[in-house]
């Protein structure tokens, strides 16, 4: 009888002693597992900053082109001479009323065969 009790003693401490070990075990692989998950947020996070990095900078670069190219000066250069105010016989005055008559006319119809694409004709 004494040989049982002896042998559920050391069964109860065994079973212990491989639920410690497995429960540290498992925390130890989760703990890895989430250290593992960090380093790859770690590193896409770097990879975004890297892009972002690189998107402003080229963004600044446009920028600057850009001003250069609507600078006045840059403008000017571009046009020279080929811009000339129009000649007084070519202006067009338009009366606030005669806008809204033009604006309350309907629509002309026009033909639709004129149109690229057009299946009515």
């Amino acid at each position: 009888m004494r040989f049982f009790k002896s042998s559920q003693f050391s069964f109860k401490a065994v079973a212990l002693a491989f639920s410690i070990l497995l429960t540290t075990g498992l925390g130890s692989l989760a703990i890895v597992w989430l250290r593992v998950e960090i380093s790859q947020a770690a590193a896409d996070s770097g990879k975004l900053e890297k892009e972002i990095y690189d998107k402003s900078r080229k963004l600044r670069n446009m920028t600057e082109k850009r001003a250069k190219a609507l600078h006045p000066v840059a403008l000017k250069t571009l046009v020279d001479g080929r811009l000339q105010k129009p000649e007084p016989a070519r202006v067009l005055f338009v009366q606030p009323d005669d806008f809204q008559r033009r604006q309350s006319l309907p629509l002309p119809k026009r033909k639709s065969h004129i149109y690229a694409g057009s299946t009515n004709r």
